[in-house]
């Protein structure tokens, strides 16, 4: 589960711009003539919310413009699990049941990334992707296992809490933080 939450936070909290150009004259993509040489911007933000690529969940309760700890996890048994949208299973009707999962459930269920490098690249990609990312997600995996272990952590305000989304007035830099304060409620626990 904290594999999920790592990715999810990722592909919410994230909005990177890869640049690229084109080695080779009369490149066409899209319908475009590529200028060789030329300077070519993705910006990750886009595709990480594209509603027709990302699974929302039964009854398209977690459209991909919110934060679902669950969006890369896939259980067995269940078509409507997963970070990809599949067309063959019917996940649209207002009406359809979401389960709530068990840690049992959480136990059985594999994290899944395939599929996904056109719309998740927070580290950028090909020959160019950050060599660091490896590093960067095991320090920030063990920060959090450490601070769950060593602290009690919760908001004061959980409704007001969920309002935060990324702060648009720093995009294309990274990692966005929250555009509000959350005040949190930390102690430490008790051996």
């Amino acid at each position: 589960m904290l594999t999920s939450i790592y990715l999810e936070a990722l592909r919410f909290c994230v909005a990177t711009t890869t640049a690229r150009s084109p080695t080779h004259a009369n490149v066409k993509f899209g319908g475009y003539a590529l200028k060789q040489n030329g300077t070519l911007l993705s910006i990750s933000w886009f595709g990480q919310r594209d509603e027709s690529f990302w699974n929302a969940g039964p009854g398209d309760r977690h459209p991909p413009t919110e934060f679902w700890a669950e969006r890369f996890l896939e259980y067995p048994g269940d078509g409507t699990s997963g970070p990809i949208r599949r067309p063959d299973v019917a996940t649209a009707g207002k009406d359809a049941q979401e389960t709530e999962k068990t840690v049992e459930d959480d136990k059985e269920a594999k994290v899944v990334t395939a599929g996904i490098g056109g719309h998740w690249y927070p580290y950028g990609g090909g020959a160019k992707m950050c060599p660091g990312r490896f590093f960067a997600k095991q320090e920030m995996m063990v920060a959090v296992a450490i601070m769950l272990n060593e602290f009690e952590i919760e908001p004061v305000d959980a409704v007001e809490a969920r309002k935060a989304v990324p702060d648009m007035r720093v995009f294309l830099v990274g990692a966005l933080p929250p555009d509000r304060k959350i005040a949190m409620r930390i102690r430490r626990r008790r051996a």
